[in-house]
C-alpha cells in the first residue's frame, strides 16, 4: 500500500526519524509492526511550537472511520507525554498517556468513527502542558476511510424468528474480541476486527474468577465466552452478499457486574432498534450465557452489507458487551466438491466422496501423520464425521510456504454464493507459533495469523467456514495458504465448497421506493439483431485482449488473433523465441488442448534481462473486475530457483515468488491467473508489472477479460454478399446498407468448398459466410462502413478474414481504424494464420456524441499499402460492452 506525506495537509510541528536518535525495539501487534516504512518517522509538536492540524479534503459527507497510529518511542516515564485528541471541533481524546496506557516503544493505534457533513475532515492533536519540560503530541500515520452507506430508506422488514425444521445456512462466525476461537462442535469462529468500528477487547479471566453457566442451546460455545468487546457505541459492518432473511444471533454475557442495572445497552440492526435498554443480569442471570436473537431481512438496496450496531443506554457506565455474533440466511447448501488434501479419494462416515486433491493443487507435498507418530484425535465434534479425511495431509514445500487450490464450481449465467469449508489439524507440534497461516480465498486475506495449535490445541481437527461471492460464468475458486515468516510451511486436510441459495425471498420494504438509474454505459434505446452474441466464442467472461508477448500478431488453432505486446510495452526488454526448443504444454490444460489451441503463444516470449521488470498499459476502458491469464514456460533453466519473480497488478502485488518449475515443471506451459480492478482513478488503464526477484522474468502471453459484463451484438454482416446464415443458425445480412467507400467491390471465393480448412471459425462460419468477400487496394481506395449505434459507450468490432489468394508473407498487408483512430496496423493475414484459415480479430473502440448531443456513428475503415494488395474482409459483427449482468 501507499501512504502519502502528511506534509500535503501542512499539519505543522516537526519531523524525525527515532531510529537515527536511539535503538528502536518496537513491540505491538503483528499487523502494526509490519507497517516499518510508517513508524520510521514521526510528526511532533511542544508547546512553543503549535499543535499538529490535519485539514483533510474527503470526496462526499458521510460516516469515515479514522485510525490514528501512534507510539511512545522516546520516553518511559508516566506523564512525560500527555495529549488531546480532537476531531472536527470536539474532543475524543483527553489525556492521552501513551506510556501510561501501552508502554514504552509499544505501537497502537486510536480509532474513531465520524459523521461529516462537508466537504472536510478536522484532525487535532493538542498539547496538554505549556511547560517546556514536558513533550507535546506525536504521530507515525493516519487511515481514513468511508463507512458503506446503507440507504435509509432500505429498512429492514420484521419477520418471526426461524422456524422449527426450518432450513439455514451459517455465513459468518465472529468471535468478538478474541484473535479466533474453536467451539466444542468443531467450528472455527474469526476474530471480529476487520468487520468493527470501536470497541474495546476484554478477557473477563483477566478481572476476575469466571464460572461461566450455558444453556444447553450454547453449550458448545464456551471458548467464545474467554474474550469480549465493549464500548458505550460501536458498529458491526459484515458483508452478506445474497439478499434474503437473515438470522442474528448475538451471544454475550455479564461476566463483570453482578447487580442488574449495571449495564444496560441496547442494539439496533439496518437502523431500526431489535433489542432495547438490555439487562443482562436481570433476564439471565450473573455470568449466565444468552443468545439475543433477531430476523432481518437484507434487499439489493442494502450493498450487501449488514449493519449491527451497539449502543449504551443513558446513564450506564459499563457499556454494551458481546462475545460472538452468528449469521445464518434462510437458505439451503448443496456440497458441490469435496477434496481429499495429500490422499487418495476416500469415503467420510456418512458415506460421501472426497477426491484426491492432485488435479486441482499446483504445489505442495502429501504426509500420512500416522506414519510417523501415533495419532489420537480429539474433540472435534461434528467435524470427526470426516475422519478418513484427516489421514493424510497436504503441506507446502520447504521453502516455498504456499499452497495454491482451484476447487471447480458449477458455472451459471448469474453471481453465485458459495461456503469454502477447510479442514485443519495441528498433528506435529505442541508450541504456540510454530506454524503460524494467512488463509485467502479469491486473493482476499481471509483468516490472517492462523494458529492451529493455539486456537484447538494437538490432534484437534476443526473446520473454518468463509463465504465468498463469485461472478457470472465463473468455473473455480481459489484458494491459496500461505505461510507467516519464519515459520513453519502450512498444511491442510480437506477442502468443501458448497452453493448457498436463498429459499425464502426478500420480503417487499414497507419504506419509500429507492430511485434506480441505468448505469452510465448502458445503451438506452438497444435492439440487438439477436440475442446477446460474443462472437469470439467464450463462455466464462468478456475477453477484451489477447496479447502475444515479444513476438508478432499471430492467430491460435481456434482462429483468434493474440496481438503483438509491442503497443502496450512500457518497459524496455528484450524479445526470444523458444521455438528451438520442444516445450510440453501441460500445466493447467490437458496436453492436447493447449497444443492445439495455445501452442502459438508459446512460440515466443519477453524477457527483462536489464532492470528485471517487465510492465505493460493495457487500455480497458471500463471499470470493473478483470481476470489476467499471464501465459508462461522455463524454456531455459532446468534447475529450481534460477528465476523467481512475482505480479503486481495496479500497483499492489497480486501473485509472489513464481518459480515456474517449481510450481508447474521445466518446459511446461502454464497459465497464472490474477485479477485487478480498474477505478475511475485508473484513466480506463489496466497495469500489469513483472518483477524478477531472481533472474529475468518472463512471459509468453496476456489474456484480459471483464469479470462482470454483458455485450449486447447489434450487427451482424457478412461482407460482399446477401443475407445468408450460419452453422447455429443465426442470421448474418448484407453488408450493402452501410458501406460508404466499397474499394474495389466484392467476389465470390472460387472454391471454398473444396479448400480443407479447420478450426471452429471455419465450422460455424465455412459453409455460409467464407464464400464471398469484400476487397481493395491502395489504387481502388479503401473500404469503409458506418454503423448508427443506439448510445455512446465503449463497442467492440469482430472482424473475419481468410487469405485464399496469397501464400506468401507480405503479399497483402492492410491497416484497420475505427472512429479516424488507427487501431490496428500492418495485418498480414498469411504471417498470422497461412493460407484457407480463417481469422478473428477484436478492435475496441470509443463512441461519443457530437457537440450539440447527437450520439455518433461508429465507422470502421480497411486500407492498404502501395506495392501490395490490400484488405479482404469476410464478416463484421459489432457489439456494444457493459458492466452488470
Amino acid at each position: 500500500h501507499v501512504w502519502e506525506s502528511d506534509s500535503t495537509y501542512s499539519p505543522g510541528g516537526k519531523t524525525v526519524q527515532p531510529a537515527t536518535i536511539i535503538p528502536v525495539h518496537v513491540e505491538g501487534p503483528r499487523d502494526l509492526r509490519s507497517l516499518v516504512v510508517v513508524y520510521n518517522t514521526e510528526r511532533w509538536s511542544k508547546f512553543n511550537i503549535g499543535d499538529l492540524n490535519y485539514n483533510v479534503v474527503v470526496p462526499a459527507a458521510g460516516v469515515y472511520h479514522i485510525d490514528l497510529l501512534l507510539c511512545e518511542m522516546w520516553h518511559d516515564i508516566i506523564g512525560k507525554r500527555v495529549f488531546d485528541i480532537e476531531i472536527q471541533g470536539e474532543v475524543v481524546v483527553s489525556e492521552l498517556d501513551l506510556y501510561a496506557t501501552t508502554g514504552y516503544q509499544t505501537l497502537s493505534t486510536q480509532r474513531f468513527e465520524v459523521a461529516v457533513e462537508e466537504s472536510s475532515l478536522n484532525i487535532r492533536i493538542r498539547f496538554k502542558s505549556r511547560s517546556d519540560s514536558q513533550e507535546g503530541p506525536a504521530i507515525y500515520a493516519i487511515t481514513l476511510s468511508r463507512e458503506v452507506p446503507v440507504l435509509a430508506t432500505a429498512s429492514p422488514v420484521p419477520a418471526p424468528l426461524m422456524a422449527v425444521g426450518e432450513a439455514s445456512v451459517v455465513t459468518h462466525r465472529l468471535s468478538c474480541g478474541g484473535v479466533g476461537a474453536v467451539d466444542s462442535s468443531g467450528h472455527f469462529w474469526q476474530s471480529d476486527s476487520a468487520f468493527v468500528s470501536g470497541g474495546h477487547p476484554a478477557f473477563p479471566a483477566d478481572v476476575g474468577p469466571t464460572d461461566f453457566t450455558l444453556p444447553s442451546t450454547l453449550e458448545t460455545l464456551e471458548t467464545l465466552l474467554d474474550a469480549e468487546r465493549w464500548a458505550h457505541e460501536m458498529t458491526y459492518l459484515v458483508p452478506v452478499n445474497l439478499p434474503g432473511t437473515y438470522e442474528v444471533e448475538i451471544i454475550t454475557v455479564e461476566s463483570l457486574h453482578p447487580e442488574a442495572g449495571a449495564r444496560l445497552f441496547s442494539i439496533d440492526i439496518q437502523g431500526v432498534p431489535t433489542h432495547t435498554n438490555v439487562d443482562l443480569v436481570a433476564l439471565y442471570g450473573y455470568q449466565t450465557a444468552a443468545a439475543l436473537t433477531s430476523r432481518v431481512v437484507v434487499t439489493p438496496a442494502h450493498n450487501g452489507v449488514l449493519r449491527i450496531r451497539f449502543y449504551s443506554a443513558a446513564g450506564s457506565d459499563a457499556g454494551a458487551t458481546v462475545s460472538a455474533i452468528k449469521l445464518s440466511l434462510v437458505g439451503t447448501a448443496t456440497v458441490h466438491s469435496q477434496i481429499n488434501c495429500g490422499g487418495p479419494d476416500v469415503l467420510d462416515l456418512n458415506g460421501d466422496a472426497w477426491v484426491s486433491d492432485a488435479p486441482y493443487l499446483t504445489s505442495g507435498r502429501t504426509v500420512r501423520p500416522g506414519d510417523h507418530r501415533s495419532i489420537d484425535l480429539v474433540g472435534g465434534g461434528a467435524v470427526l464425521q470426516y475422519l478418513p479425511v484427516f489421514d493424510t495431509e497436504r503441506f507446502a514445500r520447504d521453502g516455498k510456504g504456499r499452497l495454491e487450490f482451484h476447487v471447480p464450481i458449477p458455472s451459471s449465467p448469474s453471481s453465485q454464493l458459495f461456503t469454502v469449508s477447510l479442514l485443519f489439524l495441528e498433528s506435529w507440534h505442541d508450541r504456540v507459533g510454530v506454524r503460524v497461516m494467512d488463509v485467502y480465498v479469491e486473493d482476499a486475506k481471509v483468516i490472517p495469523e492462523l494458529d492451529v495449535y493455539a486456537l484447538a490445541g494437538r490432534e484437534v481437527p476443526f473446520m473454518a467456514d468463509v463465504t465468498v461471492r463469485k461472478v457470472a460464468r465463473s468455473t473455480s475458486i481459489y484458494v491459496s495458504i500461505d505461510h507467516n515468516a519464519g515459520s513453519e510451511p502450512p498444511a491442510i486436510y480437506g477442502i468443501q465448497v458448497s452453493k448457498i441459495v436463498a429459499t425464502e425471498a426478500p420480503a417487499p420494504s414497507t419504506a419509500a421506493p429507492v430511485a434506480t438509474t441505468a448505469p452510465s454505459d448502458a445503451s438506452p434505446t438497444s435492439p440487438p439483431v439477436a440475442s446477446a452474441v460474443d462472437m469470439t466464442n467464450d463462455e466464462d467472461s468478456i475477453v477484451m485482449h489477447r496479447i502475444n508477448c515479444g513476438g508478432a500478431s499471430g492467430a491460435d488453432y481456434d482462429g483468434h488473433v493474440w496481438q503483438s505486446d509491442s503497443a502496450f510495452l512500457t518497459s524496455t526488454s528484450s524479445a526470444s523465441s523458444v521455438t528451438q526448443q520442444r516445450t510440453v504444454f501441460e500445466g493447467q490444460y490437458t496436453t492436447t488442448q493447449l497444443q492445439d489451441a495455445f501452442e502459438f503463444v508459446f512460440e515466443s516470449e519477453r524477457q527483462d534481462t536489464t532492470g528485471n521488470d517487465i510492465t505493460y498499459e493495457i487500455p480497458v476502458h471500463l471499470l470493473g473486475t478483470y481476470e489476467i491469464e499471464v501465459f508462461a514456460v522455463e524454456a531455459d533453466h532446468e534447475s529450481s530457483g534460477v528465476r523467481v519473480f512475482s505480479i503486481n497488478v495496479q500497483g499492489e502485488t497480486v501473485k509472489r515468488d513464481i518459480d515456474l518449475v517449481v510450481d508447474y515443471g521445466f518446459q511446461v506451459g502454464a497459465t497464472i491467473s490474477v485479477r485487478g480492478i480498474v477505478r475511475h482513478d485508473d484513466n480506463g488503464l489496466l497495469r500489469l508489472r513483472l518483477h524478477g526477484s531472481l533472474g529475468a522474468p518472463t512471459i509468453a502471453a496476456i489474456r484480459v477479460s471483464l469479470m462482470e459484463g454483458f455485450q449486447i451484438e447489434h450487427y451482424r454482416v457478412n461482407c460482399g454478399g446477401p443475407n445468408v446464415s450460419d452453422a447455429s443458425g443465426k442470421t448474418w445480412e448484407s453488408d450493402s446498407p452501410y458501406v460508404v467507400y466499397p474499394g474495389a467491390g466484392t467476389r465470390e471465393l472460387t472454391s471454398p468448398g473444396t479448400v480443407a480448412m479447420h478450426g471452429p471459425l471455419a465450422t460455424l462460419y465455412g459453409a455460409n459466410i467464407i464464400t464471398t468477400e469484400r476487397y481493395s487496394n491502395v489504387s481502388h481506395g479503401t473500404i469503409e462502413y458506418r454503423f448508427p449505434v443506439p448510445g455512446a459507450g465503449l463497442f467492440a468490432i469482430d472482424v473475419l478474414y481468410t487469405e485464399f489468394w496469397h501464400t506468401s508473407d507480405g503479399d497483402r498487408a492492410f491497416w484497420i481504424r475505427v472512429q479516424q483512430s488507427e487501431q490496428v496496423d500492418h495485418v498480414d493475414v498469411v504471417e498470422e494464420a497461412g493460407v484457407h484459415s480463417p481469422v478473428l480479430r477484436r478492435v475496441m473502440a470509443q463512441v461519443g456524441t457530437s457537440s450539440g448531443g447527437v450520439v455518433e456513428d461508429l465507422v470502421v475503415t480497411f486500407g492498404g499499402y502501395s506495392g501490395v494488395d490490400g484488405p479482404t474482409i469476410n464478416a463484421i459483427s459489432v457489439l456494444s460492452l457493459h458492466r452488470g449482468s
